[in-house]
C-alpha cells in the first residue's frame, strides 16, 4: 500500500521536487505514483539516489501519463541509465543510483522554453476559471451597471456562503497575481542566464515550502469556515433543503473526481468533457428541483434580528399617514428579509400599498471596516442628493432625497396620455456603535418634517443593545 503525501508542485518547482523525492528515498520511501498534488511512496530500504524532473513541452494537460510522446521519452532515458518512476501530466520523474550520471536535459534554452510553454497553458486555464467564477456573480457590472457591483459585494457579506465565496475570490486573485509576478521576474532572469550561458535558476525547496504552506493554510481555513459557517448551521437548523443541495453537490463533484482519477493514466477526450458538462447540468436541474419543492412548503415564521417583530413600524414612524389599504381597511403585512454571517447581520422590512411606501434596513456588525463599507454603499446611488447631516443626541444622521416617477398612478396617466408625475423619496442613514439604520419613505404633502421622522427613528434606535 502506498504512502501518500500532499505537495502542490508546479512546473517551476523541478529542483524542489528533486530534493523532496531524494530526501524521501533516503528515509526509505521510493516514489511510485502521482495524482494531482498527491504523491505515492512505497516502503523500501533507504537509498541514496538521484532524481530528475523533466517538463515535456508537447504533452497537453488533458493527456494522461501513458501516451506516445511520454513513452518514447522514457525509452531513450532508460537506455541512458535513467529509470522511470512516474509521471504527472507533462512532468516526467526519473531516478538513478549513479549520482554522476549525465543530466537528462543539457540545453538550458530548450528546458526554459518547455517550462514557459506549460506554465502559460496552466495560467490561461486558471485565469479563465477565475474570470468565470467572478464574472458569474458580478455580471451586472460587466454589462454596464457598475453601481450594482458594490451592491452584489454587499450581499456577499450578509451570508456565510457569500463570505466563503468572497474569501475564495480574494485568495484566487492574490495567489494568481503572485504567481504571474513570480513568473515574469523568473522569465527575465532566465533569459539573462541563457544569454550569459549560465544555469537557469528555478524555485528552490525553501521558497516552494512557503508557497505550499500558504496553499495548505488556505485549504484548512476553507474547511474550518465551511464547517462552522455553513455545515454546522444546516445541521442545527435541520435545513433539509440546504443539506440536500450540499449532498447533491458532493455526489456530482465526487463522481467527477473519481472519474478523473480513473483516467489519470490514459488522459481525457472531448466526449469525457461532454460527460462532465452533462453532470453539471444534472446538478443544476437538481438544485432547481430542490428549490421548487422548498417553495411548496408552508411558510415559516419570520425570524427577526431585533426580536419578535419589525424594528420600526410604519404607524410608529409616520402616525399621521394612513397605513391601511383604502379599499379593504386592512394593514398589509410587510415584506421581511433577514440574513446573518460571521461578518454582518441584516434585517429589512417594507410596506408598499395605496401609494404609501416605507422600508428600513438595519445592519449590525462588530467590524468597523464592514460598517464603513455598508455606509458608503448605502449612499452611493447616483440619484441621491444630500440634504444635510447632524447629530440627533448620540445618533449621527445623514439625510438624502431623490425623485422618480409615481408608479402607483403610472397606468392611469399613461392611458390618459398625461405625463407621469414625479414623487419625492427621503432616505435617512442613522448610525451608532455596531448599527447602521437606513430608512426610506415616500413624501406626502401632509407629512411631518424629516427631522421629526429622524428623531423618532433615533429614539427607537437607542433601545438597541450596544449603542454608545
Amino acid at each position: 500500500m502506498l504512502y501518500w503525501r500532499w505537495r502542490t508542485f508546479g512546473v517551476l518547482d523541478a529542483p524542489a521536487m528533486e530534493y523532496f523525492f531524494e530526501k524521501m528515498a533516503a528515509r526509505g520511501w521510493m516514489l511510485k505514483d502521482a495524482n494531482g498534488g498527491f504523491w505515492g511512496f512505497e516502503r523500501q530500504t533507504p537509498r541514496n539516489v538521484k532524481f530528475s524532473v523533466v517538463i515535456l513541452k508537447d504533452v497537453s494537460m488533458w493527456e494522461g501519463s501513458v501516451n506516445e510522446k511520454s513513452g518514447d521519452f522514457q525509452f531513450y532515458c532508460e537506455r541512458a541509465g535513467w529509470h522511470f518512476a512516474c509521471a504527472e501530466k507533462c512532468m516526467q520523474i526519473l531516478w538513478s543510483e549513479d549520482r554522476g550520471l549525465v543530466p537528462v536535459e543539457t540545453d538550458e534554452a530548450l528546458k526554459m522554453e518547455a517550462v514557459k510553454s506549460q506554465f502559460r497553458k496552466q495560467a490561461v486555464l486558471l485565469m479563465v476559471l477565475d474570470v468565470l467564477f467572478v464574472g458569474i456573480y458580478f455580471w451586472p457590472a460587466l454589462m454596464g451597471a457598475p453601481s450594482l457591483a458594490g451592491y452584489k459585494l454587499g450581499v456577499l457579506l450578509e451570508t456565510n456562503g457569500g463570505v466563503l465565496a468572497l474569501f475564495c475570490m480574494l485568495y484566487l486573485f492574490l495567489s494568481g497575481l503572485a504567481g504571474v509576478v513570480f513568473y515574469l521576474v523568473w522569465c527575465q532572469a532566465a533569459k539573462r542566464a541563457v544569454s550569459q550561458k549560465k544555469p537557469v535558476r528555478y524555485r528552490s525547496y525553501p521558497l516552494f515550502r512557503l508557497k505550499d504552506i500558504a496553499t495548505k493554510t488556505f485549504c484548512f481555513l476553507l474547511a474550518v469556515f465551511f464547517y462552522i459557517g455553513i455545515l454546522r448551521g444546516l445541521i442545527q437548523d435541520r435545513d433539509w433543503r440546504g443539506l440536500a443541495t450540499l449532498l447533491l453537490f458532493v455526489i456530482i463533484y465526487g463522481s467527477l473526481y473519481l472519474f478523473m482519477w480513473s483516467r489519470r493514466k490514459t488522459g481525457f477526450r472531448w466526449r469525457y468533457l461532454l460527460f462532465a458538462l452533462a453532470a453539471i447540468v444534472i446538478m443544476i436541474m437538481g438544485l432547481h428541483k430542490i428549490d421548487t419543492l422548498a417553495g411548496m412548503e408552508e411558510p415559516k415564521e419570520d425570524t427577526w434580528m431585533t426580536g419578535d417583530g419589525p424594528f420600526l413600524e410604519y404607524s410608529l414612524l409616520l402616525p399621521d399617514n394612513d397605513a391601511k389599504d383604502s379599499e379593504t381597511g386592512v394593514v398589509q403585512r410587510g415584506l421581511h428579509d433577514s440574513s446573518r454571517s460571521i461578518l454582518l447581520e441584516q434585517e429589512s422590512y417594507r410596506v408598499s400599498q395605496s401609494g404609501n411606501e416605507f422600508s428600513y434596513t438595519l445592519y449590525k456588525s462588530r467590524y468597523k471596516g464592514v460598517l464603513n463599507y455598508i455606509r458608503k454603499l448605502s449612499k452611493s446611488s447616483p440619484n441621491y442628493r444630500e440634504s444635510g447631516a447632524y447629530w440627533e443626541g448620540n445618533i449621527y444622521v445623514q439625510g438624502f432625497f431623490y425623485h422618480e416617477p409615481d408608479y402607483w398612478n403610472r397606468k392611469e396617466t399613461e392611458e390618459s396620455g398625461e405625463e407621469v408625475p414625479e414623487v419625492t423619496y427621503r432616505v435617512s442613514i442613522l448610525r451608532n456603535g455596531p448599527y447602521i439604520l437606513i430608512v426610506r419613505y415616500k413624501v406626502h404633502e401632509s407629512m411631518v418634517s424629516r427631522e421629526t421622522v429622524d428623531s423618532r427613528a433615533a429614539a427607537k434606535m437607542r433601545e438597541l443593545p450596544g449603542i454608545l
